[in-house]
């Protein structure tokens, strides 16, 4: 990654905070290193990380989102990439988080729910790429 380059960092609230490489700080391993809160506007204490990933990475690919009441869509990555520092990058009802998220792989998706079911999902089903789909 290129001292010119951004990380984007996900979180359970639909955010995506992006951060230039170049305002990390180099440490030593056996540094604390640096607060995200203080190199975004990420809140430690309102959201939790889900995926951290390079600039390049996050244009490359499509990406699956899965909410906390049963909601799943796709998005594609060029559309995170902007000049703003935060944004969200999907709308969520209520009290609800984002429990799942990650790069879209070829044809299917299983997705477990907390009481230890299986979902396998064959993407092609998911016609409509930026309005989340319900499942039951």
């Amino acid at each position: 990654t290129k001292s010119s380059s951004s990380l984007f960092v996900f979180t359970n609230t639909g955010n995506v905070h992006q951060i230039k490489i170049k305002d990390i700080p180099y440490c030593k391993f056996k540094d604390r290193g640096t607060p995200v809160d203080n190199l975004s506007s990420y809140n430690s204490s309102n959201e939790s990380f889900l995926s951290i990933l390079p600039i390049e990475q996050v244009k490359a690919n499509d990406f699956v989102v899965v909410t906390d009441n049963n909601f799943i869509k796709i998005v594609n990555g060029e559309e995170f990439v902007t000049v703003r520092k935060t944004i969200l990058f999907t709308k969520l009802e209520p009290n609800a988080k984002v429990v799942g998220f990650g790069a879209l792989p070829n044809g299917k998706l299983i997705v477990q729910s907390s009481s230890n079911y299986f979902l396998n999902i064959i993407l092609y089903f998911i016609l409509n790429r930026n309005y989340f789909m319900k499942f039951l």
